[in-house]
């Protein structure tokens, strides 16, 4: 199984219950979803010399904060860390630590820094933020999304039962306030870490709370959804259902391949391909198993170079289909 978790579409923080006071950042979310990104710089270019100006600065940090999370789309790592070095210049000079904008600045450097693979720096990034909300406890929810951003990066060092324990942490609170993105993203640890240790129902029951969720906040055919159906997918191959397996992962492949045309990024639809390869190699389809496993192998070549981690795994399983 190909292990990838959601996509960031939704990665500045949720901070619902405060007052923003300008429509800008509203205007700024919309560009971006629309993937009017050169409108969105615009905007983020005009306000940022407007903020500076009228000394308006938790607009100023938040608008930073806004402006580093789109860089994630289409920006190197050089600047956007450029970015969250202003930030904090600004954050530490005019916030006090408490202040949900200077803890949502806190939560996009970790994040950066997990993309950027700084682990040891995003690790203490997101124990900070937990401990500063246990001092302040009127900092919104922050607590729990850093919770759920740490078990992220718990998984991904493969430190498995720790991720478990540190969504649940996170999990009933999250019921509650009804914060479905980070509850999207506590699922899918979930689903994922007990798929690990094969409580294969624990992680089917995980996983498909986690599709309804997926399709009331983004859509049917969003490809969180996509993402979502090929775990399901996994989980149904692993507990010996090919059928189940096979009608999630054509679910999923669908739906991430008009991803990929449309956007370009390829490395999720290609992770099912990967998945429904593997499949066909246990059902004895061997060419159709030769076939999406290749494909992966071209797109992820294209994409993160020939010489990429994934391409270890998808040689070594297009010489075995192919010794068959």
């Amino acid at each position: 199984m190909r292990i990838y978790t959601l996509l960031l579409f939704c990665s500045i923080i949720s901070i619902t219950n405060v007052s923003q006071g300008q429509d800008v950042f509203d205007q700024i979310k919309k560009y971006n979803k629309a993937n009017q990104l050169d409108s969105t710089f615009a905007l983020i270019d005009h306000y940022e010399i407007h903020f500076k100006d009228a000394e308006q600065w938790d607009s100023l940090v938040h608008l930073l904060n806004q402006k580093s999370s789109v860089y994630t789309r289409a920006k190197s790592m050089e600047e956007i860390d450029a970015v969250l070095a202003s930030t904090q210049k600004y954050a530490t000079k005019h916030l006090e630590k408490q202040h949900p904008y200077y803890l949502e600045y806190l939560h996009q450097r970790s994040r950066h820094n997990t993309n950027a693979g700084r682990l040891t720096e995003a690790m203490n990034g997101f124990d900070s933020i937990i401990t500063l909300t246990k001092k302040y406890p009127d900092s919104l929810h922050f607590r729990e999304q850093a919770l759920v951003s740490k078990a992220f990066l718990q998984l991904s060092m493969y430190e498995i039962q720790p991720s478990i324990n540190t969504a649940l942490e996170a999990l009933d609170k999250l019921i509650e306030i009804q914060d479905t993105f980070s509850l999207i993203q506590a699922y899918q640890v979930l689903a994922i870490g007990n798929n690990f240790f094969h409580n294969t129902k624990e992680s089917l029951k995980y996983n498909l709370l986690n599709v309804d969720l997926a399709k009331g906040k983004f859509g049917k055919n969003h490809p969180n959804v996509g993402i979502t159906y090929d775990q399901i997918g996994s989980t149904y191959r692993e507990i010996g259902q090919p059928n189940e397996a096979l009608y999630y992962y054509q679910l999923a492949k669908d739906i991430l391949y008009d991803h990929y045309k449309s956007t370009g990024v390829g490395r999720y639809f290609s992770a099912t391909i990967f998945n429904l390869g593997i499949l066909y190699n246990d059902l004895g389809e061997n060419n159709l198993a030769f076939e999406n496993i290749n494909l992966c192998y071209q797109i992820e070549s294209e994409e993160l170079g020939v010489d990429n981690y994934n391409n270890f795994y998808n040689y070594n399983a297009m010489t075995e289909i192919f010794l068959q």
